[in-house]
């Protein structure tokens, strides 16, 4: 390797790695740690200097993450691509690390871990030099561009279509078929807005009739103002040349969306300011109803992920909106390299990817090309491009899988995915769809009812609020820190809560449950009276999920057995009590007019005191009635209320026992109004405390106790 003698030992030992692996085949790789940052820093390697200016730009999309305290390895896998992890050691004679840093990982077939990686590729002007080294050309996977252009090269994206479109899998698959009917594809909308943008025309178009090939446009509005489609302006803007009149009104991201359709060769445009009357709540409302599909239906969608509002426009799309950018260094003669980051991990420490709407909007479309970075790539369900690589797809195999958890529109209802999958899915949907923020809060559910609809099929459960009702009792026990009340929904829900929450259903099942689940609703047999003459009913949470997917009912008879067992502990201790699980018929169970169900059960309540409380975690140790800790519980909505500092006895209602985990979890409530309650933090009970008798006796008077509760 005397050839390379700008190279530190570490990239000498993986280019010899890579001649040696051409001559074994592809099952040879091995990995090198490099050192830390600074360590790095001071070599004299043109390699090493490239990897400091990668991190550098890495770290500006990730500004906290400590790279000075950590060791940098890297490896030679399958493809010619060296690429990067970070670890956290503290001994640098240990074993290099893995590709992966992850963060929740323990069966990767079901919790894919987010991928933090560099990639160093040879430039494409290396093929002669690469041949003299002996490295197999025909192995690489993908070669840099020597330049980045500082207009979009459209030609190869449309080449990236095509190959989409003549090579995957068709109806069904990348694209959905074109042709139907707009009432079938999108129901309830009386009328399919498009902006056509066809010479002569640029104006806005209705149909009722059949849904053609269009774009959809995902971006970000931001505080810029927006021209906006209204009842005033609609008829105007649907004569010929309209939009080419108010041109300059447009933000910068519509006017670059219009142009890059036509470059592209397509029609019509779909933008939600330009397509749904603004100033209409009822054909808001409607047009939001189906916004999944819209997304979904689109034969491309492009996400708009540069800058922070639609001002930030499609870089490279309008001359002098990009510079030309160097993508590779000579490392040595006729040797070029270049490192890139891949654009899912940009795009997730977006500002785009802040805002709830382009959640579904991002996950549920099937073919996207995003303007991150300055750069431009493309993914559909079967592949990746990037716009650095050319014609060449994505070298990096696994980006694609980075999103695995997001990425709803890579499955469709051919595949087979498991109950107990399907669970976990909609649980990190949740945690990522409530970490971003939302304008109107009324959206909240609203925002995430396409990726809720697909997540109900594959759970084959009705949905309460955002709850899956076949498995209430992990969904009801979410756990977040700082959490703020959303009052326009319940309190048992996430949808109740401003902020980031985590679900965890992995080894929950309902093998130790004992509560049946009613709730309030329209329809039922049985008919109640509540304040102010307001008529409602009950039913149990299971009655849709049973007709409508035909899954056992709440009471089948395997079930009913589990709940016998689950509850023999209560029984040895309340031996008076009457079990009862039904809901009580009284008046106040009314709810004084909520928007939202109300949820209805009978459980185990206990009678525990705090100590310790952290204000800023807002947690706290529980005490039991012989002054020994027996749990821990984090308070929700902590900074909001008194009660936390007007009670020395908080009341915890019992949800369910989970012996794989260890623990009872129980959620603590605050009595708002006669009858009904609210949630206030949730509980897990350990520590030896998981024996539901043990529970019981520790409990305070006037606990233990079984009661009826009524959630808003």
């Amino acid at each position: 390797m005397s050839a390379l003698p700008t190279l530190c030992q570490s990239f000498v030992k993986a280019f010899e790695s890579s001649r040696r692996r051409n001559m074994v085949g592809n099952s040879f790789r091995e990995e090198f740690r490099l050192g830390t940052l600074p360590e790095i820093r001071s070599r004299d390697c043109e390699l090493c200097k490239l990897i400091c200016e990668a991190i550098d730009q890495y770290r500006r999309a990730e500004p906290y993450r400590r790279f000075d305290t950590e060791y940098l390895t890297f490896r030679c896998p399958e493809e010619d691509v060296i690429s990067f992890s970070f670890e956290h050691v503290s001994d640098p004679n240990t074993p290099a690390g893995g590709l992966y840093t992850p963060e929740f990982v323990k069966d990767e077939s079901v919790m894919v871990s987010k991928l933090r990686r560099i990639g160093l590729a040879f430039g494409s002007q290396s093929l002669p030099r690469l041949k003299e080294l002996n490295i197999d050309h025909g192995r690489l996977s993908g070669l840099l561009q020597e330049k980045l252009d500082a207009l979009v090269d459209f030609g190869m994206v449309a080449r990236w279509l095509d190959h989409c479109a003549t090579s995957h899998q068709k109806d069904g698959g990348c694209l959905l078929p074109v042709g139907d009917p707009v009432a079938s594809i999108f129901p309830g909308l009386q009328v399919l807005r498009l902006v056509d943008v066809s010479d002569g025309q640029m104006c806005l178009v209705e149909t009722a009739d059949r849904v053609p090939h269009y774009i959809a446009l995902s971006y970000v509005w931001g505080e810029v103002t927006n021209f906006r489609l209204t009842r005033a302006n609609r008829p105007a803007l649907m004569a010929h040349g309209a939009l080419s009149r108010v041109w300059m009104s447009l933000p910068a991201t519509i006017r670059d969306a219009i142009t890059l359709t036509q470059k592209l060769g397509a029609r019509y445009l779909w933008v939600d300011s330009l397509c749904l009357l603004q100033n209409d709540s009822d054909d808001l409302d409607r047009g939001v109803a189906v916004m999944d599909h819209i997304y979904e239906r689109a034969w491309l969608t492009v996400v708009a992920a540069c800058g922070h509002d639609a001002n930030a426009g499609l870089p490279g799309v309008q001359p002098g909106s990009r510079t030309e950018q160097q993508l590779v260094r000579e490392v040595n003669p006729g040797l070029f390299v270049g490192a890139f980051i891949a654009p899912s991990h940009l795009l997730q420490t977006s500002v785009y990817n802040t805002r709830a709407w382009t959640f579904q909007e991002s996950a549920l479309s099937r073919r996207v090309l995003s303007f991150i970075d300055n750069k431009v790539s493309f993914r559909c369900r079967e592949s990746e491009f990037m716009e650095i690589f050319g014609d060449t797809p994505d070298p990096i195999t696994t980006v694609r899988y980075e999103n695995k958890r997001v990425e709803l529109s890579k499955r469709s209802k051919r595949d087979v995915v498991s109950w107990r999958y399907a669970c976990q899915l909609y649980a990190s949907h949740i945690g990522i769809y409530t970490s971003r923020s939302l304008t109107n809060q009324v959206d909240t559910l609203r925002a995430m009812a396409g990726v809720m609809r697909r997540d109900s099929e594959l759970m084959q459960s009705d949905m309460l609020e955002g709850l899956p009702v076949r498995l209430l009792e992990p969904f009801l026990t979410f756990r977040g820190r700082n959490l703020r009340r959303r009052r326009e929904f319940p309190s048992y829900s996430w949808a109740g809560w401003i902020g980031g929450v985590e679900t965890s259903v992995e080894n929950k099942v309902t093998n130790d449950a004992w509560i049946i689940w009613y709730k309030t609703c329209p329809i039922a047999s049985v008919v109640v009276s509540g304040p102010n003459s307001q008529k409602f009913s009950i039913q149990k949470t299971w009655d849709q999920t049973t007709r409508v997917f035909g899954v056992d009912s709440d009471d089948d008879p395997e079930r009913l057995q589990r709940r016998e067992q689950a509850m023999a502990a209560f029984k040895s201790l309340l031996p008076g009590e009457l079990l009862r699980y039904t809901p009580s018929l009284k008046s106040k169970h009314g709810g004084s007019g909520l928007q939202y169900p109300l949820l209805l059960f009978w459980t185990t309540a206990v009678f525990l005191k705090l100590s310790n409380v952290d204000v800023f975690s807002q947690s706290a140790n529980l005490v039991g009635s012989d002054g020994a800790v027996c749990g821990q519980v984090q308070f929700n909505g902590y900074e909001e209320t008194t009660f936390f500092d007007e009670n020395e006895l908080f009341e915890f209602v019992l949800i369910s026992k989970n012996s794989s985990w260890d623990l009872i979890e129980a959620m603590l409530i605050e009595w708002a109004e006669a009858g009904v309650a609210e949630r206030r933090g949730i509980a897990r009970i350990e520590n030896g405390y998981t024996n539901s008798r043990k529970v019981l006796i520790q409990s305070f008077a006037p606990g233990p106790v079984w009661k009826e509760v009524v959630l808003r």
